[in-house]
Parts: C-alpha cells; sequence; structure tokens
C-alpha cells in the first residue's frame, strides 16, 4: 500500500466518522449519515479494485464510529449493513453468476437482519423495542423491499463513478476493433472484392498513398 492510499484512506475514514458523528448529535439525519459514510467503503474499489484498503478503511470508521459516535444505533447500522455492503456487493459481483447475485445479497442482508434481531433481544438498544410477531413479519419484508430499492440505488450511483473494470473493458474493445479493421484491411489489399466482402466489411478503396483510412486509439 503506497503512502497516497494510506493518505486518502485517512482521509476517507475521517470523513466517514465525521457523518456517523453528525448522524448520532442529530438523529433526523441518521440515515442519510450512514448511507454517505457507507460509500466511502467504495471509493477505493471504484478507483483501483483494491479490496485491502477498502477493508481496512471499513474497519477503521468502524472502530471509531462506535468509540465517538453518540449514538451506538447509528455505528451499528455501520458496521452491520451500510460500511460493510458495499464490499460485500463488489464480492459478490465479482464472482457470482448474474443469477445468484440477487439472492446472494438477500443473504447476506438477512443475516444482518437476525444479527440486528439478536442484538435487540439483548437489551444492547434499549431505545428500539421487539415489535409482536405479525408486526415484524411485516417489518422483515418491507425490510427486504427496502435493501433492493437501497441496491438498485447504489448500483445506479456506482455507474455514474469512473470504474477500472469498466475502463479495461472500453480499451480492450478498442483494441479487439483496432485489430479485426487491421486484419480486414490487409486481406482486402491482397484478395479481390468477395474477399473483403467475407470479412464483413464494405469496399475498400485507396488503401494506399493519400486515401489510406487510420485509426487512432484514445486512451
Amino acid at each position: 500500500m503506497s503512502t497516497r492510499e494510506i493518505a486518502r484512506g485517512g482521509l476517507l475514514a475521517a470523513a466517514a466518522t465525521a457523518w456517523l458523528y453528525f448522524g448520532g448529535v442529530m438523529p433526523q439525519i441518521g440515515p442519510a449519515a450512514c448511507l454517505i459514510a457507507g460509500a466511502a467503503s467504495a471509493i477505493p474499489l471504484l478507483r483501483r479494485a483494491n479490496i485491502k484498503t477498502a477493508g481496512l478503511l471499513y474497519l477503521v470508521t468502524s472502530v471509531l464510529g462506535l468509540l465517538l459516535t453518540p449514538r451506538k444505533l447509528i455505528a451499528a447500522a455501520y458496521v452491520l449493513l451500510f460500511g460493510l455492503y458495499p464490499i460485500v456487493k463488489y464480492l459478490i459481483e465479482c464472482r457470482l453468476p448474474v443469477f445468484t447475485q440477487l439472492s446472494g445479497k438477500l443473504a447476506y442482508f438477512n443475516i444482518v437482519l437476525v444479527l440486528a434481531a439478536v442484538l435487540v433481544s439483548c437489551g444492547l438498544f434499549p431505545q428500539v423495542q421487539m415489535p409482536g410477531i405479525f408486526r415484524l413479519a411485516g417489518l422483515w419484508i418491507a425490510a427486504n423491499i427496502g435493501f433492493i430499492v437501497y441496491d438498485i440505488g447504489l448500483s445506479k450511483v456506482i455507474a455514474l463513478l469512473p470504474h477500472p473494470a469498466a475502463r479495461i473493458r472500453r480499451e480492450r474493445d478498442i483494441y479487439e476493433e483496432y485489430d479485426r479493421l487491421r486484419t480486414c484491411q490487409a486481406g482486402a489489399a491482397r484478395q479481390n472484392h468477395h474477399s473483403r466482402a467475407a470479412c464483413g466489411q464494405p469496399p475498400l478503396s485507396g488503401l494506399h498513398g493519400k486515401g489510406s483510412a487510420s485509426v487512432r486509439l484514445s486512451g
């Protein structure tokens, strides 16, 4: 890990901890503060796909949040869900087939719900009371629907930001298209009109001299 990455991670951890503190001081912005603090874990993944930096950032922010946040419920929400989920989401979407990704995400979320229910039942958060069985079932369903909406929103936000995997795929597609054009142009220079048509390209003219086509790659 370079010095620049350490410095950047320290700034992100400080910013995330500050948001958790503000969420603990002002309950009205608690959920929004958790969302913003949790987004900090995704930044190292988006910049360089660095899972180690993201994990270290999550651990540091979790410890500082639990120590400094006045309302431990806000810090617990970050530790169990909002801080860890961007990393879990990244791993699921990188390593699982597309048709199993939603199931993996819901499995993680429901494990978090079970852990939260156990903590509340143990009395660690006295400001939260366990509801009755029917209300609990309704809340459970609503929470899963809300989580799906949160995942879709997070995906849309991530799609707006530069991603190293997307850049690599774009460069690979450009080079593949460049190689295909070069292959077809070389065949067109040696073969007749029918050979050029077999390459899937229109008839080429002016292959030499001033009329030759040039292909430029942009980084």
